[in-house]
């Protein structure tokens, strides 16, 4: 069962201040993860950035489940925007692997890169099936 709302190009003044107050929000916690969880990184891996990418999979496995479960389509689209896109959008840091693993094969650091890029792949794959089993799990 697919309902994620499409996303259109027009978004009304409420969903923009919706996506940006929840984007906010989404930045700030990365920022405090990064700050709280930022020696995690020594040794050259950036384990911080597995963990907020794999985290924000969970999250998303778990609220688009739950979302496509349990809510009509007016407040589903708003909810979506706020939390795929303003919260998750933000919180989670595809621009940071991606500069991530262009410093690391720039370092000729192979092992390191391909690590980096399976780990987010695996780890991301891996939330957002344990989100979704945990709502199905919860709805049956």
């Amino acid at each position: 069962m697919n309902r994620h709302p499409k996303i259109e190009v027009h978004l009304n003044t409420t969903e923009i201040l919706v996506v940006g107050l929840s984007g906010f929000l989404g930045a700030v916690i990365r920022a405090l993860f990064y700050s709280y969880f930022g020696n995690l990184n020594a040794g050259g891996f950036p384990w911080v950035t597995v963990l907020i990418n794999s985290l924000g999979c969970l999250l998303m496995g778990t609220v688009g489940t739950w979302l496509d479960h349990h809510l009509s389509s007016s407040h589903h689209r708003m909810l979506f925007l706020a939390i795929s896109v303003g919260f998750l959008g933000s919180f989670t840091t595809f621009s940071a692997f991606s500069w991530e693993s262009f410093q690391l094969i720039r370092a000729h650091q192979w092992v390191w890169a391909g690590a980096q890029i399976l780990a987010h792949l695996a780890f991301g794959l891996m939330a957002v099936f344990l989100g979704r089993f945990w709502v199905l799990r919860i709805l049956a």
